[in-house]
């Protein structure tokens, strides 16, 4: 949690600053999955925002990810920001950058990235066919009170 460098023979991420910050802000996380999958980043580059109201899943999985805005990569101030943002929040997109999910197992973050990916694949599909059907108002509380 110091930074200190623990596998000297290998060099740490330019990220690192920012985990460190995540695992300062959020005692409650165990493992962090950074990626940039090419359809969810796309829309963080495009300000768009990912749909979570097509399939009960991603709701379930995702509720409303975030959005942070940009900051260079390995910087303190994108340390800074994502600390801030993802305070009450397991999914954030940064913006023309990336994705981060949190979760109490390795596993729990990584089927978030993946759940992430296959929304944004679903809301690309659903906008260029012109036609979505979200869930309902109804269908959202009954997955929202499932969770609770």
């Amino acid at each position: 949690m110091t930074g200190e460098n623990m596998t000297p023979s290998l060099k740490p991420s330019i990220e690192s600053g920012m985990h460190i910050a995540i695992y300062k802000k959020r005692p409650d996380v165990n493992a962090i999955v950074h990626a940039h999958p090419t359809v969810a980043t796309a829309f963080t580059a495009l300000h768009k925002s990912i749909n979570c109201t097509l399939i009960a899943e991603a709701r379930a999985i995702l509720g409303t990810p975030k959005l942070a805005p940009y900051a260079l990569m390995g910087t303190p101030s994108l340390a800074d920001i994502v600390a801030e943002s993802i305070a009450d929040t397991n999914i954030l997109l940064l913006e023309n950058h990336g994705i981060i999910c949190l979760g109490n197992t390795l596993l729990a973050a990584f089927d978030r990235m993946e759940v992430m990916e296959a929304a944004a694949k679903m809301t690309l599909i659903s906008d260029l066919l012109n036609d979505k059907k979200e869930l309902n108002p109804r269908q959202l509380r009954e997955i929202d009170d499932l969770l609770a």
